[in-house]
């Protein structure tokens, strides 16, 4: 239990910043035998443990999403968990991991649209870029996924829709660019000034990518 050890020996030092700092040594080392043992040690591990292993893989994710990419199966089967804690980790693990794992998480898009609908602000953020990933994976990809991508921006709350709209430019390929511009300019009242500007920006970039 070489590496839970430096997750639960640390008094006095708050969980989050001990797992970003072995994340970065996970990461640094390419230590696949470190996240295998986070990963097998997460079903049995407390609520305090699990927020720790989860928190670690996806900022290992963010570093090297090679190291977490071939378990896309245990983040996906996260997004059904109790504890909110690991549905939004686990959806944060798997935007990470998008791309590289396009043929796992496609055929389990449902649940993410679901997982996205019905979760966390935070869920919700990291969903739409996992599902942008996912769709620039492939042409068919985003053929399935870019209309839940729209819907999502014509209905989401304001405050997002900035942020939601740049990762969601990721998949914006010329076919779909003239459908996102229009819902772009169609939440552009919503907006406070701030994020009208960011996506004005958006939108002029969207015109370039369209021609």
């Amino acid at each position: 239990m070489r590496v839970l050890n430096q997750l639960t020996s640390l008094p006095g030092e708050r969980g989050e910043e001990a797992s970003i700092r072995l994340a970065e040594t996970i990461a640094a080392a390419q230590d696949a035998e470190a996240v295998q043992e986070l990963i097998a040690a997460l079903p049995k591990a407390s609520a305090a443990l699990s927020s720790d292993i989860i928190k670690t893989l996806y900022e290992i994710g963010k570093r090297q999403p090679a190291l977490i990419s071939q378990y896309a199966d245990v983040f996906l089967g996260l997004l059904r968990a109790k504890n909110n804690r690991l549905v939004w980790g686990g959806m944060m693990a798997l935007e990470t991991i998008a791309d590289r794992s396009a043929n796992a998480l496609f055929g389990q898009v449902k649940l993410i649209e679901e997982s996205i609908q019905k979760g966390s602000v935070i869920t919700r953020d990291a969903g739409i870029g996992a599902l942008a990933r996912l769709a620039a994976a492939k042409p068919e990809y985003a053929e399935s996924i870019m209309p839940f991508l729209l819907e999502h921006l014509r209905a989401c709350r304001p405050a997002s829709v900035a942020q939601h709209a740049e990762k969601t430019f990721l998949c914006v390929s010329p076919l779909y660019a003239g459908a996102f511009a229009e819902v772009l300019r169609e939440r552009l009242p919503d907006l406070s000034e701030a994020q009208a500007q960011r996506v004005n920006k958006l939108l002029k970039k969207t015109m370039k990518a369209a021609k």
